[in-house]
């Protein structure tokens, strides 16, 4: 009859789960609920699972108290809409006698799907009769964001569950990026909190991290294991583009090696500026080559974690030297070989006539920019062909000392000035005349000199030619 009922019940668990299509669940069911057992024997329960999940489901079935040994007796592989039954085992560890609630959590493997039960447990026995086996409780906890550059701290808190003292627990830290033991005590129904120094590559990338942390304790060649909740955690980003300069001076250059590291533990990409100003930037050339903004070089970087990228800066104002030690010797040789001797021609309209011009007159400047007297300076002017030379001299200027005619070239115009002292200046005018009327202007022929210098050098020098523009 109570076979019938049950059968009954779970046949309505089934077409209550199957109403609604999208709403899959699963069920589980103990027998008895309750078991009386003495210290070392081992409790024994009927467990049913059913469920309507569209496959195959495999379960797990546990306690979160440390205090309980659970086992089942068959792998929960359970079919859909079938009963699935086997044995389910709980053995207590190190506790006293009593009646004990034991929790216990039946999840849907690879899933937080879970559902809770408590069974009851009478432990019947006498304390002084039984070997208490290692029973720890505990917790960890680590700072939310960790730098990898300092030292972690990870606080462990214990709780001896008995009497028993432990003077040998092995803890042991594991995470992606932390794998660390160490070495505590624990004395009988002692509560103890362990801080313990982990460290992490300071290169470790930025990551969300789980942190699990396990106490192991042996009695004789057997070892228990009491794994604490993981704790979640996450590794922050930090660092920038870190330089060093090396500089190598010489004469009038500068080479600057700036090494570009990335100390950081993440990829870097970014512009890394060197200032440097104007004048030396117009003489410094870039190894890669750089873009100027706002006075200073820029390089676009991207480095990864632990490299380096070398950057040359050269100054070299040697060019510049060369080319002011150039220009300094060329003023100097323009002094030391520049003409003494500077004649300026010039002319100025007299008369015209037709609306042309008739007559000019020539005015030759002469002087001795030296230091130094020059001898025997005379001057050779050329009268063009269409121009005549007016013989009538001036008061107070020099008259030519020969006149010779040239039918091709034109009339040529001696004048012996004789002796300049230094700084002297004299003044040469004469007058021509052309028998046709010059229209437009006339461009007049160089003057030439020959002297001598005070070191009895002989040298030539010549004016600039004399242009006249006319418009009538």
């Amino acid at each position: 009859m109570v076979k019938e009922v049950r059968k009954l019940l779970w046949l309505f668990v089934v077409v209550l789960l199957s109403s609604y299509a999208a709403a899959f669940d699963f069920v589980a069911e103990f027998d008895p609920e309750e078991r009386s057992i003495d210290q070392n024997e081992i409790a024994e329960y009927s467990v049913t699972i059913l469920h309507d999940f569209p496959s195959i489901e495999f379960f797990e079935i546990y306690s979160p108290e440390v205090l309980w040994d659970i086992r089942t007796k068959d792998a929960l592989q359970v079919p859909t809409g079938e009963e699935f039954t086997t044995t389910l085992t709980i053995q207590p560890l190190n506790i006293n006698p009593g009646l004990y609630g034991v929790p216990i959590h039946i999840k849907r493997t690879g899933t937080n799907d879970f559902k809770r039960s408590t069974l009851y447990m009478e432990v019947i026995g006498s304390p002084s009769s039984f070997t208490y086996l290692p029973a720890i409780r505990g917790s960890a906890h680590i700072v939310d964001i960790v730098d990898p550059r300092d030292d972690v701290i990870i606080t462990v808190n214990l709780q001896n569950q008995n009497r028993r003292d432990h003077t040998t627990l092995d803890v042991k830290v594991r995470s992606s990026v932390i794998n660390q033991d160490f070495v505590t005590t624990l004395g009988p129904l002692e509560r103890k909190v362990e801080r313990f120094i982990a460290k992490i590559d300071p290169r470790t990338a930025p990551q969300i991290d789980l942190l699990s942390v396990t106490v192991l304790a042996t009695e004789g060649d057997q070892g228990f294991q009491f794994d604490l909740p993981p704790m979640e955690y996450q590794i922050r980003s930090y660092g920038q583009l870190t330089p060093t300069i090396a500089l190598d001076e010489s004469f009038l250059k500068t080479v600057r090696v700036i090494t570009v590291s990335n100390q950081a533990n993440i990829l870097l990409e970014e512009p890394y500026a060197y200032p440097l100003n104007w004048l030396a930037r117009v003489f410094t050339r870039t190894d890669p080559d750089a873009r100027v903004e706002d006075g200073r070089f820029v390089w676009d970087v991207k480095l990864n974690v632990g490299h380096s990228m070398e950057l040359r800066v050269v100054t070299n104002y040697r060019p510049l030297a060369i080319a002011i030690i150039l220009a300094g010797l060329l003023v100097v040789f323009y002094f030391i070989f520049r003409s003494p001797l500077t004649i300026k021609k010039s002319a100025t309209v007299i008369s015209t006539r037709e609306g042309g011009i008739s007559e000019l007159k020539v005015l030759l400047e002469i002087k001795n920019r030296a230091n130094k007297p020059i001898h025997h300076v005379s001057i050779v002017d050329l009268v063009p062909r269409i121009a005549e030379l007016i013989k009538d001299t001036e008061v107070g200027t020099l008259a030519p000392e020969k006149v010779t005619r040239h039918e091709r070239k034109g009339t040529l115009v001696r004048y012996e000035v004789g002796d300049l002292m230094p700084y002297e200046e004299r003044v040469i005018s004469y007058r021509v005349k052309s028998s046709l009327s010059i229209l437009g202007g006339v461009s007049l022929p160089v003057a030439v000199s020959k002297f001598k210098t005070d070191a009895g050098r002989e040298r030539t020098t010549q004016s600039n030619k004399a242009t006249i523009t006319f418009l009538g």
